[in-house]
């Protein structure tokens, strides 16, 4: 499996809010040069540059950053997963604040505005990264597995105490798939945890517009799909795995994991090649 690596052919901007600092932010995405990588650039801070790499990645509370000399990159994910599903591997992305905006809670905005913008290829091909052997990380209960193989897959198994969510299966098979079956799940949070964070002054832009609103008996806004929670973490999961830049040759099981157990992995593999 080997791909061209692959920018866009002409810029586009997306408005919207942060999730949790509830403030107005823009992100532009424009043309990069083949080899040039996926680069965020701080408008707010005189374009202060922050690569996607693993070196940047660092831990934050319910979502993943980048940090850079202490400059930030908030909640990325959504749209990494949709350059992953494009094989974008090289673009500039403007933002006007720290967060990047949570749209409707998914991925398929980003997707949507990153097809219009046009992807195309660069001759300069990508080299997918391979496994000698399985690769495992695991923290409490919460685990991802790779096992090699030719092509990249995926599958997440997701468990709520809550009976109204219960437990959630979905695999993806090939990321051609991604905007069918992953890209417009949102991202959810149980009604309890939500006031709880609000509190902590983390949520402000939370809302049913901004995500699937879980109560304790019903769900507060309609999902879109049985298994949605499942189907939401398996979008966090391509995003953050996007961040090595390049597709993993292998059958990933995620079990309960969360952007902490990603990042475990990410690093385990930079360490690898």
């Amino acid at each position: 499996m080997y791909l061209n690596r692959r920018s866009i052919e002409k810029e586009a901007s997306f408005d919207g809010i942060g999730i949790h600092s509830g403030r107005p932010v823009t992100i532009i995405f424009r043309p990069a040069a083949c080899l040039a990588g996926i680069r965020f650039f701080r408008l707010d801070l005189d374009g202060f540059e922050v690569p996607v790499k693993p070196c940047y990645l660092a831990h934050t509370n319910r979502a993943t950053a980048l940090c850079r000399d202490g400059i930030r990159i908030l909640t990325p994910e959504h749209v990494m997963a949709s350059l992953a599903a494009l094989g974008i591997t090289d673009i500039n992305i403007d933002i006007t604040g720290e967060e990047l905006p949570i749209a409707d809670g998914s991925a398929k905005p980003f997707l949507d505005v990153l097809k219009s913008c046009i992807p195309v290829d660069f001759a300069s091909r990508v080299e997918p990264i391979r496994l000698d052997a399985p690769l495992r990380v695991q923290e409490g209960d919460a685990s991802i597995v790779i096992i090699p193989s030719e092509s990249m897959q995926f599958s997440y198994h997701y468990e709520a105490l809550s009976s109204l969510v219960g437990v959630q299966d979905i695999s993806l098979r090939h990321l051609s798939d991604f905007e069918k079956e992953i890209a417009s799940a949102r991202t959810f949070g149980f009604i309890h945890e939500i006031e709880a964070l609000k509190a902590a002054g983390l949520a402000k832009g939370g809302s049913v517009d901004t995500a699937l609103v879980i109560g304790d008996d019903d769900y507060i806004n309609k999902p879109r799909f049985e298994n949605e929670c499942a189907r939401h973490k398996l979008l966090d999961l391509v995003g953050d795995l996007w961040v090595l830049g390049r597709p993993i040759l292998g059958d990933i099981r995620a079990s309960k994991s969360g952007h902490a157990t990603s990042m475990a992995l990410i690093l385990e593999i930079e360490a690898l090649i």
